[in-house]
């Protein structure tokens, strides 16, 4: 995650979605929030920042649209909105280093990932963002501070209760995206001895959430169900 990504379509689409979750998901208290955050590039992405309201929610939409006029495009400021709406929300808003002053680095991601409060992954939808996503194998320490590894995504996994889920950021290369989420879907569950994923996507990304057991796999793939019925204007 970028603080230049800010607000652009894809923040509308995975908040949106986290909030839901957060909201209609059994015994959830908190959205935890790990952005990754690295540094400014010269990179265009972050760019799709006209989009229109859809049937995502509106106050978010506003609230995104507003940062981006002004020009304030900084993660941090997804706080500001959280305690905005405190009011009108079942849930408290966790950042965690969503600040530069904590860049994620390569060099220091040990130091980052074991920093995390364990209440934070309790009861709890719990969203990482990285740059690209999960690790691949052509990952270096060039780039990989835009990776998460699959160990460290294993050990938040483990550290979360029953009543949490895992949400991963997951961009998509460009390759067929039905039989990439397949050999993906495998690889998590070869990786961290878990349920099947429950994954959402647009045209570019992917929201890959893995829930503690069966049980908990099936209530997310519900909510998910009902989440997508909203999208596609079939809810009853």
């Amino acid at each position: 995650m970028k603080n230049q990504y800010f607000g652009d379509v894809n923040d509308y689409f995975k908040y949106d979605l986290c909030i839901y979750l957060a909201e209609n998901l059994p015994k959830v208290e908190r959205f935890t929030f790990i952005p990754m955050l690295t540094a400014h590039d010269s990179s265009s992405d972050g760019g799709k920042v006209e989009y229109p309201l859809g049937v995502g929610r509106e106050s978010l939409y506003r609230y995104l649209q507003e940062c981006i006029e002004k020009g304030e495009r900084k993660v941090s400021l997804l706080g500001e909105y959280f305690e905005e709406q405190k009011e009108n929300l079942s849930f408290d808003y966790h950042p965690y280093s969503d600040s530069l002053d904590n860049e994620f680095k390569h060099a220091t991601r040990e130091e980052y990932f074991s920093g995390i409060p364990d209440k934070d992954l309790k009861s709890a939808v719990i969203m990482v963002d990285p740059d690209n996503g999960l690790e691949v194998k052509t990952s270096a320490p060039r780039n990989f501070h835009k990776f998460i590894k699959y160990s460290e995504a294993g050990d938040l996994f483990r550290r979360m209760n029953s009543n949490s889920v895992l949400v991963i950021y997951q961009h998509f290369p460009r390759i067929n995206h039905e039989q990439y989420l397949k050999d993906l879907h495998a690889e998590i569950q070869g990786e961290l001895d878990c349920p099947v994923p429950v994954t959402v996507f647009s045209s570019n990304i992917a929201l890959v959430m893995l829930a503690k057991n069966e049980m908990g796999r099936r209530r997310l793939q519900k909510q998910v169900a009902g989440y997508l019925r909203i999208e596609l204007g079939l809810q009853d």
